[in-house]
């Protein structure tokens, strides 16, 4: 912690020390005043946006660095890092998906090749790769609740919040209905589905090692 403590020190002395002499507080009430008229959804981040610049005019303006070791020791060494405008998550992300039939329909563009892309195509850039013989690190905890659940309530979430396109539903072989396939091969090991599942029914494990995206050429 003291090591931790020392490093952010350092860095928002330097960080004092290379600025401006006063930063423009031209953008304080801007924000402000779109903090005032935005949706609630919003406010948290621009809350945020407003604090931080604010300490940085502030600081930029007293043309002295003490300001930012007192904010460091204020909120890291006497309240334990526990800032007041910090993130909070309230629910757990697999509860926080509304039901199909209270969500709005989005019809995205299709991809222009130039600033979007398909997304099997960005996959393929990872270079991701698992061998085809090694034991599955994608499982169901009940191959029943996908259809019975997820893709009943949900719409089938596993297909949307994947980004590597591992889940599908498909069409059955036989008969009318679908069932949620798993192409393990495209993981690139963003454990997306183990967090955002809403009914935690995906069991990410892993895999062996050497495979999954190519980091070293991305």
């Amino acid at each position: 912690m003291g090591r931790f403590l020392l490093l952010r020190s350092i860095s928002f002395f330097s960080f004092s020390i290379s600025s401006p002499p006063c930063p423009k507080p031209l953008m304080l009430p801007s924000i402000l005043h779109i903090l005032c008229r935005s949706p609630s959804l919003h406010r948290l981040p621009l809350l945020c946006l407003y604090v931080s610049h604010l300490t940085v005019v502030l600081a930029g303006c007293c043309s002295s660095w003490v300001l930012l070791m007192a904010y460091t020791g204020l909120f890291y060494v006497f309240l334990g890092g526990r800032e007041p405008w910090t993130f909070k998550h309230h629910v757990k992300d697999s509860d926080s998906l509304i039901e199909a039939k209270d969500a709005p329909q989005i019809d995205y563009p299709k991809p222009d090749n130039k600033i979007t892309f398909d997304l099997l195509s960005s996959v393929a850039l990872s270079g991701t790769n698992h061998e085809g013989d090694q034991p599955p690190h994608l499982t169901l905890m009940d191959d029943s609740i996908p259809i019975n659940r997820n893709y009943a309530i949900y719409d089938g979430p596993e297909q949307r919040f994947c980004p590597a396109g591992v889940y599908e539903y498909v069409p059955e072989e036989e008969g009318d209905g679908y069932k949620l396939q798993i192409n393990a091969q495209n993981c690139v090991h963003c454990k997306t589905c183990d967090i955002k599942c809403p009914s935690q029914n995906i069991n990410w494990v892993v895999p062996e090692g050497g495979g999954g995206p190519g980091y070293n050429g991305m």
